[in-house]
Order: C-alpha cells, then structure tokens, then sequence
C-alpha cells in the first residue's frame, strides 16, 4: 500500500517533469559524464569512508550468508586462545530479511547510477552527481547497520565519525561562506541593474540564459544567446549583455557598427556562482 500510495502521490509531478524535458531537449548544456568512480566517491565526499564501507559490506555479507565462520578456542589462554579456523558453514540457510534489506539498499544506489550512466551514453547526456544525493543518507545507513555486528563496533563508530566531521565540517563551512557571497553579489547586481520593461536580457552561459534569467527578470525577454554580439536584435533599443567574458575593442566596434552604443555597467558573480561582466546596449538615434 506504501508503494502504491507513492506512485500515486507522485503522477500529478509527471507533467512537470515531461515539460522540464522538453525544455531542455534540444539545448541541455551537460558536456561531461562522470565515471562510476566519481559517483561512488560523492557518495562519501571522502575516500577512507569509501574504503570502509566497501568492507564492512564485503564483511557482513560473508557474516550474514554464513560463507565463512571464524571459531575462537575458548579453553586455552593467551596466544592460543585466538587460534582462529576458517571453514565453510555447512549449516548455512537461506537468506535473512536483513540481507535482503542491505541489499535493496545497495539496488537503490547503484541501481540510480547505472540507470543515469546507461541514459546518459544512450541517449543524452543528463547525469549530474547531485541526482545521487537522496541515496546519501541510504549509503550512511548501510554503513553503519553493516558495521553494528563486527568485533570492536564502538571503535568503528568513533573512526566513522572522525572522519566524518573532520571532512564534514571544513567543507560545510566553505559551501555556508561561498552562499553567503554569492547571496550577496546576486543582490548586489539587481540592486544595480535596473532595465527597463521593454529591454531583452542575453547571456553566453547557458544555464543562466535557459532558466535563471527569467526567474530574476520576470518581466523582460531573456535567453540564451552566444551570438548575440555578432548578431544583435534589432527589435529592442535596450539589450543588456550578461557575458562571460571581457568584450574586447574589436567585439565593441562590431557592436557599434550595428548602431549601438556598449557599456560595462558593472561586473560580478550572479545567481548559479559564475562571474559575469554586465554590459547595456542602447540603440542610438
């Protein structure tokens, strides 16, 4: 009922997501797939945690399907007391819920990877590591539930933790100062730009021009345009560029060959954390 009742809940958001698609089918802006390597290590942010989870599923999977078993002699003292055998469990069963619930939890990780990796080499490229973000908190429970039945769990746990807030915190702190920045400098540019109703807004960067540009400016035309230097609209009087780069002189005379006149007015990060150069373009008389 829980299933049904999720697919259910989500049907309504199919439209959206078919008119994302749409949106961006003939103009994403992916130019890069990342490796499974990639993916698996953003899974931690660290390589030591990734290496310990590879592990401790290695090591409860050979626990839980009793493949192997360790026997301590407990009658004799010191030394010999750890003479260890490792044999093949002939008593071995069936496989538990536990191990079933491990391994849903390892289909719902990876199962997203492959799944994005195969759409991305089939049919375009779409697969961001920011999409495996919801299986994070899958991949730290798997962890930590694999590690709860090995042999000196607490120090287990404390190594976990220490590496999780050694590479945690430094990384939090940096992600809080660069939002607070960007916050900043974004309000900062529409503080400063001001065009007017009628004015058309271009960027050369693709992710601004396709869906930031009209979040921000509502109420002008805005899009994506690499050429619109070369080859400037001439239905507007008032264009403002958001560029990447420097217009140089040769770029501006060009612009003023088209009866334009081109000025920076101001120069700063904006909204997705690039760093533009804001030029207005007036149509002269």
């Amino acid at each position: 009922m829980a299933y049904i009742i999720t697919v259910i809940a989500y049907l309504p958001w199919l439209s959206i997501l078919i008119k994302s698609f749409e949106s961006t089918a003939d103009s994403w802006w992916l130019n890069e797939i990342p490796t499974i390597r990639e993916a698996f290590l953003y899974l931690f942010d660290t390589k030591w945690l990734s290496i310990l989870f590879v592990l401790a599923v290695i090591g409860y999977f050979l626990y839980e399907t009793r493949l192997f078993s360790i026997r301590i002699n407990e009658t004799e003292r010191w030394i010999d007391k750890v003479d260890t055998v490792i044999e093949i469990d002939e008593k071995r069963t069936g496989v538990s819920e536990e191990l079933i619930w491990v391994i849903a939890g390892l289909c719902s990780i990876f199962g997203t990877c492959v799944v994005g990796l195969i759409l991305s080499y089939t049919i375009r490229p779409f697969f961001v590591l920011r999409y495996l973000y919801p299986t994070v908190p899958v991949a730290y429970m798997l962890l930590i539930y694999c590690t709860r039945k090995m042999k000196l769990k607490k120090i287990l746990f404390v190594l976990i933790l220490s590496i999780v807030f050694s590479s945690s915190i430094p990384s939090y702190f940096a992600v809080l100062r660069n939002d607070i920045e960007l916050d900043h400098a974004t309000t900062d540019v529409l503080n400063t730009i001001k065009p007017s109703k009628t004015a058309a807004i271009f960027s050369d960067n693709k992710h601004l021009g396709l869906s930031l540009l009209p979040y921000y400016f509502p109420d002008n035309y805005g899009k994506y345009n690499e050429n619109a230097v070369e080859d400037i609209d001439q239905n507007y009087s008032e264009i403002w560029l958001f560029w990447t780069q420097h217009l140089d002189e040769h770029k501006i005379s060009e612009i003023n060959k088209q009866s334009y006149s081109c000025n920076e007015i101001y120069e700063s990060k904006f909204a997705n954390g690039i760093y533009f150069h804001i030029y207005k373009l007036e149509k002269e008389n």
